[in-house]
């Protein structure tokens, strides 16, 4: 009887692993020190794009709104009466500027990628339109009641420089505020971006603007 001897292999899956190669080790090394840097380099973009974002402000001059049509007074802030803030007495065709500077006081340059307008969406309680924002944001849009202008392909503001945005608002004469009411709110707030981080920046704090339906006079009698 003729003896057949059975060829018995290891399967590939139980062969042991070769061993590492002075080459292959180099290799992750390298990885790793790819990954370190690239980790630590990630996190100083991050650093500086944040430090570019926290030095814009959102500033007034000493006249923020002028009009034709209105007169410009003012009236005391609501939290302490020694402040006085401007006040629009609102007549009906009034065309009135507000001027808005986007102020960059850190080193890097920045972008405004929109300018919205707080409470000023069209057919809002106010009855002031936006007709306009300048430079460059023409088209705006309602967003929760306020009224948003994105700066098509973004507006470059410089380090150490100021860019000034002029809101243009009018009024017809319609609103759902009482003849001799007075309302005052934070209108404009921008959005600016740096190094893909993106960055809201407020009104300027305690800087709220009036707006009294009726002139002054009148309404004080």
């Amino acid at each position: 009887m003729t003896t057949v001897e059975a060829d018995v292999r290891a399967p590939a899956d139980l062969a042991p692993p070769e061993p590492s190669t002075p080459r292959g080790r180099a290799a992750g090394l390298v990885l790793g020190v790819v990954a370190v840097f690239a980790a630590a380099a990630l996190a100083g973009w991050h650093v500086t794009a944040s430090a570019a974002l926290a030095s814009v402000s959102l500033e007034y001059d000493a006249e923020p709104i002028v009009c034709d049509g209105a007169d410009v007074g003012t009236l005391p802030s609501p939290m302490n009466d020694e402040f006085l803030w401007p006040a629009v007495a609102l007549e009906p065709g009034a065309t009135c500027e507000l001027r808005i500077h986007v102020v960059n006081g850190g080193p890097q340059s920045v972008m405004v990628d929109a300018v919205t307008l707080a409470q000023l969406a069209p057919g809002g309680p106010t009855g002031l339109e936006v007709s306009f924002v300048n430079p460059n944001a023409q088209h705006g849009e309602a967003v929760d009641g306020d009224h948003r202008f994105p700066v098509e392909g973004g507006l470059p503001v410089d380090a150490g420089t100021i860019q000034t945005f002029i809101a243009v608002l009018t009024f017809a004469g319609e609103s759902r505020y009482a003849e001799c009411s007075s309302t005052a709110w934070a209108i404009p707030s921008v959005t600016v971006s740096a190094l893909g981080q993106s960055r809201t920046v407020a009104a300027p704090a305690g800087r709220e603007i009036w707006f009294h339906y009726g002139g002054f006079e009148e309404c004080a009698s």
